[in-house]
């Protein structure tokens, strides 16, 4: 079978090539914008999502795409337009011209949030894209990953416990939340490109929900230390944000990702569990990756 991945220097795309890789089954290409330290086995191929011509040269001969590119903390709305919807839009009809077989696209399990956002919102649009378009489609809403080489999102708040007696949390810290193991994630993907396209949805989140303050506990027991958690109050968290946003280039946090820290993360993965048979580890299991201090 012949793989395509976008956004594979990423976390996520990071894990998922390297587990193919080890597939000698599977021809595994990349589109990236510049070289980067690849397997072997893995064919890389230089282009980006507004240049059609590195687009029909990529998906020319591919059986599945597994579409992970995406703009995610923006500070100005074009940027992520032109990544999430017009790339996307790219991508999809020179899929088509090549009459690729399985169309695998990342949205993400917050796109349910009451709370609006522009990402959010593009990812919507993004889903429609894929479901209107005539190419087999599987859409996957991955909840909030972590793992091994993580250096952003999980993986600052990791960081931020390794260093620091005392951890500031946005909100009550009482928000239930549903992790999932990047190792799981890839797992369940690989299962989704091996598996004939449903034209479904599927979340794909940890098995349990715990709060943030319980996730932050487990860390530090994972860790052998004693942190101490105060709670920062959204109003004055999102004070702070305006002059972060105003100074920084490219922010490592927006405004809705704030606003969101009190509200619910709890997702149905019993999709999942039925199609691909995943089984994903709990929380505390999926951090024993952590070393003690």
């Amino acid at each position: 079978m012949k793989i395509l991945i976008t956004g594979a220097t990423g976390f996520i795309g990071q894990n998922l090539v390297m587990a193919l890789a080890k597939k000698s089954k599977h021809n595994i290409s990349v589109l990236v914008r510049k070289t980067g330290a690849f397997p072997d086995n893995v064919q890389v191929i230089l282009g980006n999502l507004v240049d059609s011509e590195s687009l029909m040269k990529a998906t020319k001969n591919i059986d599945v795409i597994v579409h992970l590119a995406a703009y995610v903390n923006i500070k100005n709305r074009r940027h992520s337009e032109q990544t999430n919807i017009i790339g996307l839009e790219n991508m999809l009809k020179a899929a088509k011209q090549n009459k690729v077989r399985h169309f695998i696209f990342f949205s993400t399990a917050v796109i349910t949030s009451e709370i609006p956002g522009v990402y959010t919102q593009h990812k919507k649009i993004g889903e429609d894209l894929v479901r209107r378009n005539s190419l087999p489609y599987t859409i996957i809403r991955p909840s909030l990953v972590y793992g091994q080489y993580d250096n952003k999102n999980f993986g600052r708040m990791i960081a931020l416990i390794k260093r620091h007696p005392i951890v500031p949390i946005v909100g009550s810290g009482k928000a239930k939340t549903q992790p999932v193991l990047v190792d799981d994630l890839v797992d369940v993907t690989i299962k989704a490109i091996e598996k004939k396209p449903q034209n479904k949805v599927y979340f794909i989140a940890g098995p349990e929900s715990i709060t943030v303050n319980e996730m932050i506990k487990l860390v530090a027991n994972q860790l052998g230390v004693t942190r101490h958690i105060i709670h920062i109050p959204i109003p004055i968290a999102l004070g702070g944000l305006k002059f972060y946003l105003f100074f920084s280039r490219y922010p490592k946090i927006i405004k809705e990702q704030i606003v969101r820290m009190n509200e619910d993360k709890v997702y149905d993965i019993t999709a999942a569990q039925n199609d691909f048979g995943f089984k994903p580890k709990n929380f505390a299991s999926g951090i024993r990756f952590l070393k003690r201090s």
